[in-house]
């Protein structure tokens, strides 16, 4: 299990799987479910973008219990037809 803190890190939390945003990207492809629950900002507005699921490994699972505009939701629709994520 590994999450991603958007804020700064205390030290026991790299001990607990907590990275800091840039490992992102690095994650991603290894990921078997990815959990969004960013709040919306304008800095996470279409924050899951096909850029971000494109790097998702195919059969991988999204699961969003954010607010819907953090998610392009036409990049997500073309991603699910490619099975990045798969569901």
């Amino acid at each position: 299990t590994r999450g991603i803190r958007r804020g700064p890190l205390r030290a026991e939390e790299h001990a607990m799987g907590v990275e800091e945003p840039a490992a992102l990207e690095a994650l991603l492809p290894g990921a078997d479910i990815v959990v969004n629950l960013l709040p919306l900002t304008k800095a996470t507005h279409d924050f899951w973008n096909a850029a971000r699921f494109a790097r998702m490994r195919e059969g991988a699972t999204f699961v969003n219990v954010s607010r819907g505009a953090t998610v392009d939701e036409t990049a997500l629709i073309s991603a699910l037809s490619r099975r990045r994520p798969a569901s």
